[in-house]
């Protein structure tokens, strides 16, 4: 895992060595789409902390910062029109997101959340207790009301298994699809078959801590896709290809 302080210079050796594609096809979807790699990485991580601080929260990241500067990086790169998400928190993950769409000049933030309100977290189905809480209902997403990203942002409260499938039916087609709630396997693998049938093609289905199951490998194997993962966490599964000369790579 890369600590929060590690240099710039090392996070690119970091980016080479362990990069979600392999780096040559890395600079072949630069090339395409015309972005430079994370560009304004420490600026945006400045700007994160800011909220963070502001809303009393210390240092409590949802997801690493330099995942997020993935989260980033993906957008910038394949422009996605709509982007779903479950589980928020305090919506550091989402304000990444957020960032990327106000950069793009397009698309819309859809994101799930069923805010646990107890200081002792709750266990899942495989018995496995997940310590995040917010304090109040109102504390859900608040680093992405701070920091007034709400413009492309659309927050459901309630249980992703009542609201996700209405959701993805009413848009049809989601550009990426993003885990982050309930990591037990059955959760797990259930938001990947209903989120699936709705990813374009070249679209993404992500998930964060890829690690506490086995569901997102045994998902990409039922599909037939190749999955990457991000320092064994985030995990990156494409439908179909987005940049045409990785066919050939």
């Amino acid at each position: 895992m890369i600590k929060a302080k590690t240099s710039l210079g090392a996070y690119w050796r970091e980016l080479k060595a362990r990069t979600i594609v392999p780096w040559r096809l890395g600079r072949d979807f630069h090339r395409t789409y015309r972005v430079e790699p994370l560009p304004g990485a420490r600026a945006r991580r400045r700007l994160v902390d800011k909220a963070v601080r502001e809303c009393g929260l210390g240092e409590r990241y949802s997801v690493g910062p330099w995942l997020n500067e993935v989260l980033y990086n993906f957008t910038r790169i394949a422009r996605p029109d709509v982007i779903v998400e479950t589980g928020v928190h305090y919506g550091i993950s989402s304000a990444y997101w957020l960032m990327a769409l106000e950069a793009n000049q397009k698309g819309t933030l859809y994101s799930i959340d069923l805010p646990c309100l107890t200081p002792e977290g709750q266990v899942n189905a495989d018995g496995v207790r997940d310590l995040s809480y917010v304090t109040g209902v109102d504390q859900t997403g608040v680093v992405v009301k701070r920091m007034g990203l709400t413009a492309r942002w659309k927050l459901l409260l309630g249980d992703a298994r009542t609201l996700l499938p209405g959701l993805l039916a009413d848009l049809g087609r989601v550009g990426f699809f993003y885990h982050d709630s309930d990591h037990s396997y059955e959760h797990q693998s259930w938001e990947y078959r209903t989120a699936w049938p709705y990813i374009a093609a070249g679209g993404w289905l992500m998930s964060d801590d890829v690690q506490w199951t086995p569901a997102f490998t045994e998902f990409s194997q039922g599909v037939g896709q190749a999955p990457k993962t991000w320092l064994n966490q985030l995990g990156v599964l494409q439908k179909g290809t987005l940049v045409p000369s990785l066919r050939s790579a």
